[in-house]
């Protein structure tokens, strides 16, 4: 599966914008989206975060049938392929799995998911279950590190 299909399959949409709070009322729709996708697991066993939406690293930055980049975080090892995208990487202190890769190319995004075997669906789809309560509460980037790190 490449992940323009897992997006569209997965990609679960909050519109705050029905709130009758006065202060959001007048606010644009896409500032009160939220959108997010699950931890995906692939076959050997890594796992990364991809997510779309209007405050993400994502072209475009709206809710879209496709996209041509997406933000990618927290990766559960270094994954070279991905590496140029890094963001906020200290010399001293290396870290490709806590931190968040910026508009990744989906053809890349392609070539990381078939390298690791592809998307396990049943483990994504059943660690999201798991994880389902925190999405709520926790804006994405804690949410991802939470299930990475598992504190």
């Amino acid at each position: 599966m490449k992940i323009n299909e897992f997006i569209k399959n997965n990609l679960k949409v909050n519109n705050l914008a029905k709130s009758i709070d006065p202060i959001r009322k007048h606010m644009s729709v896409h500032m009160l989206t939220s959108s997010t996708l699950p931890h995906i697991i692939c076959k050997d066993g890594f796992s990364m975060s991809v997510q779309v939406g209007y405050s993400l690293y994502s072209t475009p930055k709206k809710v879209a049938k496709r996209y041509s980049a997406v933000e990618v975080g927290f990766p559960s090892e270094r994954e070279p392929l991905i590496e140029d995208w890094a963001e906020n990487l200290r010399e001293e202190a290396l870290d490709y799995t806590d931190t968040v890769y910026p508009y990744v190319p989906v053809k890349v995004v392609n070539q990381v998911l078939k390298k690791h075997g592809g998307i396990d669906l049943v483990k994504t789809l059943r660690n999201a279950e798991k994880f389902k309560h925190w999405s709520e509460f926790l804006p994405t980037h804690e949410f991802n590190s939470k299930i990475l790190h598992g504190n």
